[in-house]
């Protein structure tokens, strides 16, 4: 199998179902308008602004192993909101995200 035939036909899109309504809860509890509004108050508070980069250890809560929507709106959200990007280090310790934070240019971001 070719794989640049092959994936050609795939678009880059999710094609799967979306909240119900608009305060659907989309991760625990939180609906996308709430996640995006923590994201927006997030990045302002945080003097966030266009084509800034952030890094972070993602968006599980290590305690519980699960998605938190706090994470996610600080670590991916947030510099979406103002035309940034996310880079996520999953897995490594802080002196690990120091030295990716430094070859992206990123701010690092924590839970």
């Amino acid at each position: 199998m070719d794989f640049g035939p092959e994936v050609r036909f795939h678009p880059d899109a999710y094609l799967g179902a979306g909240p119900e309504s608009e305060d659907s809860p989309v991760i625990g509890d939180a609906s996308a308008d709430a996640l995006v509004a923590s994201a927006r108050e997030f990045a302002s508070a945080s003097g966030l602004g266009p084509k800034n980069r952030v890094v972070s250890h993602g968006w599980i809560d290590d305690a519980t192993a699960q998605v938190s929507a706090t994470a996610w709106a600080k670590s991916v959200l947030a510099p979406w909101t103002v035309d940034g990007a996310a880079v996520v280090v999953r897995g490594g310790d802080g002196a690990r995200l120091e030295e990716v934070a430094k070859a992206e240019k990123a701010t690092i971001v924590g839970r």
